[in-house]
């Protein structure tokens, strides 16, 4: 089948959605599938064979992010399957395509915008924040109705558009998947590299964003007897480095490379994951896949991300003493969650969500064709 995939994020831009859309072009493609990839341009991209690049525009408020300008010159008509990612403005030319030439429509929902707005529109006032959230709303509701399958990522993402929806359309959960060939447990030199003492070590890996809550891992240092490593960057670095100032054991180690991550959860006994936003947490399944269990927040997707007591475990957001206790519990039994992480990473492989995405393409295609 040919399949069009429609997104608003894509290289350069690094996040979860970049590189699960890449793994998914490339399991797509060895099934038997052939697939195309529009996007907004960027100069700093070179495209590859199947990825088609759109006319856009800097978005000044949210650093790498594109707007794409809709362009139906670009796309081709001979497809057979449509898969849009989002509902901005790529998306969105994805649903008028779908209408336009009568093709079948999947939608996966990878994170609700209006979480977002603050971040979006920094300087607006609540009520303004408010008022996008409500029109979003409306928009949102009018996309999801036309489409012929939408699946989301986690079921805590599913609970949300439930709440929202009704039962007005079937929601697939469909994990994103990750490369369990490329994540598995790698030993090299990183830690005598970055000069790390001997001794237990835990860390964190992600955007340094106001919901990661980073700063309950640096608060967690002062009762920890070891060393404490926060890989990533973003605009919550500086203040995460003011809070970190004075203390010995922690250590910023800024942007990894995609290809060394593998030898940085490897290097962690724990991985700590103090979000409240994720969607997902693939970062969690990438830890898992190396063997290194995740002590995260009890929140959003990470309720299910994490198996408490077998891949890791769950703690209350922002309770420092329970977060002490969780990481105690870890070392504690570190050997059946390393185990166990292993396992739960494999049922999450990217090539389990291609072969579950090339079913749902056959059937919604086999519908459409019914109903012509």
């Amino acid at each position: 089948m040919k399949i069009a995939i429609f997104t608003d994020t894509y290289f350069p831009q690094i996040n979860g959605v970049t590189y699960t859309l890449q793994l998914w072009k490339r399991e797509l493609e060895r099934i038997g599938h052939e697939v195309t990839i529009y996007y907004p341009k960027s100069k700093e991209y070179k495209p590859k064979p199947g990825e088609s690049p759109l006319r856009s525009v800097s978005f000044p408020f949210y650093e790498g992010y594109r707007i794409g300008f809709p362009s139906a010159g670009r796309i081709k008509r001979d497809m057979d399957v449509i898969h849009v990612q989002s509902p901005a403005t790529v998306g969105l030319l994805g649903y008028v395509t779908a209408r336009r030439l009568h093709k079948p429509l999947v939608m996966t929902y990878h994170t609700p915008p209006d979480y977002y707005t603050r971040e979006i529109l920094p300087f607006g006032t609540r009520v303004v924040h408010e008022a996008m959230r409500s029109s979003y709303y409306v928009y949102e509701k009018k996309l999801l109705q036309k489409c012929d399958a939408l699946t989301t990522p986690s079921r805590e993402i599913a609970e949300i558009l439930r709440s929202r929806m009704g039962d007005q359309l079937e929601i697939l959960v469909l994990p994103n998947g990750i490369d369990t060939d490329f994540f598995s447990e790698t030993r090299g030199n990183m830690r005598e590299e970055l000069g790390i003492p001997e001794g237990r070590i835990i860390g964190f890996a992600g955007r340094h964003t106001e919901a990661k809550r980073v700063e309950d891992l640096i608060k967690l240092a002062d009762y920890f007897d070891g060393t404490v490593v926060i890989a990533g960057e973003g605009p919550m670095t500086k203040k995460y480095k003011e809070l970190a100032r004075g203390k010995a054991n922690v250590k910023f180690l800024g942007f990894l490379e995609r290809g060394r991550l593998p030898e940085f959860y490897s290097m962690l006994d724990l991985l700590i994951l103090p979000s409240v936003a994720e969607t997902e947490g693939l970062v969690v399944i990438e830890a898992n896949a190396c063997r290194t269990p995740v002590i995260g927040a009890n929140a959003m997707a990470l309720r299910s991300t994490i198996v408490d007591g077998k891949t890791g475990y769950l703690y209350e957001p922002s309770n420092i003493e329970d977060m002490i206790e969780k990481v105690k519990m870890g070392y504690k039994n570190i050997e059946k969650l390393r185990r166990g992480a292993r396992k739960h990473a494999l049922g999450r492989s990217v090539k389990n969500t291609a072969r579950r995405l090339s079913s749902i393409y056959e059937d919604i295609a086999n519908k459409h064709r019914g109903r012509e």
